[in-house]
């Protein structure tokens, strides 16, 4: 797998295990959770068969900036929350921050 699917892999699996748990900031009806929630759905839905698999991404900007806000949100609360001494979640959060670094750049470069 390529770096960039990798990439979007990352964001694509944070955004919906978070938004299938309601643990997306902003999950009302049409908030921007639940924008960056049903967009990553359709994402996951609209794969092609492994073999046949190109992966691109395709978002309005209200859906980028959903996640951006969504994103930012949850890393403004991480960074205040890391302690060294809970080692159970360092791997979680390690996840988290790099779904945000590789969105924030993606959104970036295309916003």
């Amino acid at each position: 797998m390529s770096n960039i699917q990798e990439d979007y892999k990352t964001v694509l699996d944070f955004v919906l295990e978070c938004g299938d748990g309601d643990f997306l900031p902003n999950m009302d009806e049409g908030g921007s959770g639940d924008i960056a929630y049903k967009a990553a759905v359709r994402l996951r839905n609209n794969r092609l068969p492994k073999a046949e698999r190109k992966l691109s991404i395709e978002l309005t900007p209200t859906e980028a900036n959903a996640i951006m806000v969504m994103l930012d949100s949850e890393i403004d609360y991480l960074s205040d929350s890391i302690d060294l001494t809970e080692w159970e979640l360092l791997d979680l959060k390690a996840y988290k921050m790099l779904a945000f670094h590789k969105f924030k750049t993606w959104y970036k470069e295309n916003v």
